[in-house]
């Protein structure tokens, strides 16, 4: 027993070590992070597109219908107000890869001390009783299985290398605070002004924010916010996310959350 304790311990140790050799090859600039945060850019990413549908429902809904027209009204309105420069990783219905996405996200242009990324999506699930809203930051492990099935199929398109994500890991802590902050408000604010179910209570370790490996969270380098925006597979909920006036209250909440997030970071 004593042996095999040992055993996990220097295996522990050693792939921490290869995690920060590997960080230290990379090169990776997280100085940036150390020196505060100030809200300047915001990378709104709207789920699947093109050949990938997402999830679809028995009637026909697509889920990159209802992301990319939530994408546009949220992107339409914070530009309105004309306080933060606003991009989309896709303004259209094409398809990009994960890879893509995180490349649009990591351009020079969006420092990661003065960016957030946003990924919206929607879920679908066996049971169709199932509905609510979740946002989900990046963490090794998913905290359930409902969470770890929705990142096997989110995930599905690139292969996860354990050793990356240790790498990752490590470099995640310059930001983790602003995700999770900035998670929590919008989770907070969308379930009030939406009056939808919380799926985050009593599903994370953290008290409301969830974490998964996505891989568009693992790999943008800014503080970055997965939210799944209802159910598809949820006939009321469907119902409702393919309406105009309630994309609409989304957007509007969403972007009140990014307001409050930023009225709330440190001078």
């Amino acid at each position: 027993m004593q042996f095999l304790t040992r055993l996990k311990l220097l295996i522990t140790v050693l792939i921490l070590s290869f995690a920060l050799f590997r960080q230290e090859t990379v090169g990776e600039d997280t100085s940036q992070l150390s020196t505060g945060f100030s809200l300047k850019y915001i990378v709104i990413d709207p789920g699947h597109g093109g050949r990938d549908p997402g999830c679809v429902s028995q009637s026909g809904v697509k889920e990159k219908d209802i992301t990319l027209s939530v994408s546009r009204k949220l992107a339409e309105v914070l530009r309105q107000k004309n306080e933060y420069e606003v991009f989309l990783t896709r303004a259209d219905d094409r398809f990009m890869s994960l890879r893509q996405r995180v490349a649009f996200a990591n351009q020079e242009s969006f420092p990661p001390n003065q960016s957030i990324f946003l990924s919206l999506h929607c879920n679908s699930f066996k049971d169709q009783r199932i509905h609510g809203m979740e946002s989900f930051k990046f963490d090794l492990d998913a905290t359930d299985e409902l969470a770890a099935e929705l990142v096997e199929r989110e995930n599905a398109q690139e292969s996860v290398d354990k050793f990356d994500f240790m790498i990752i890991n490590l470099r995640k802590r310059g930001n983790e605070k602003y995700t999770e902050q900035v998670a929590r408000i919008l989770q907070k604010l969308l379930v009030k002004q939406l009056g939808v179910k919380n799926r985050n209570l009593h599903a994370s370790r953290n008290a409301g924010v969830r974490g998964a490996p996505f891989y568009v969270l693992a790999w943008t380098k800014m503080p970055s916010v997965l939210l799944e925006l209802g159910f598809i597979s949820n006939d009321a909920e469907r119902k409702k996310m393919t309406e105009e006036k309630y994309q609409d209250r989304i957007a509007s909440a969403l972007a009140k959350g990014i307001k409050k997030f930023d009225q709330q970071l440190p001078e």
